[in-house]
């Protein structure tokens, strides 16, 4: 198996920011209903920067395992930047280039942190 997928078994064996955050600035559910794949973000923010984020969910291990990495990656982030995240920019971080199917998979977090972002931009 390719190193880059191992890193991310790992995040789906031994997820990052696991759980539910009380009292978040944000929340917010997408599920992909084609395969049954469901992530709740969670985040706080301080001063237009993320300092704490956490996910739940359930689903396959491509959609947990990038749950995980975006729950730690976004950490002492900027909302501008996590806002402007693709999943092409996930997939260049991880070092994977999913495939189709994988990719509905794969971006069901990605579309779960941006709505708890959008959410405060409102």
């Amino acid at each position: 198996m390719d190193e880059n997928y191992e890193a991310l078994i790992d995040h789906y064996k031994n997820p990052r920011n696991y759980g539910v955050l009380l009292s978040p600035t944000s929340s917010a559910e997408v599920q992909n209903l084609s395969c049954g794949d469901k992530i709740t973000f969670y985040i706080k923010i301080s001063k237009k920067i993320v300092t704490e984020s956490k996910f739940s969910g359930e689903g396959c291990s491509v959609a947990l395992g990038v749950a995980s990495f975006l729950a730690e990656f976004s950490e002492n982030k900027s909302l501008e930047l996590l806002s402007s995240l693709k999943l092409e920019d996930i997939e260049n971080k991880l070092g994977i280039n999913f495939s189709l199917s994988r990719k509905k998979c794969a971006i069901v977090s990605l579309e779960a942190l941006a709505a708890a972002i959008a959410k405060i931009k409102k």
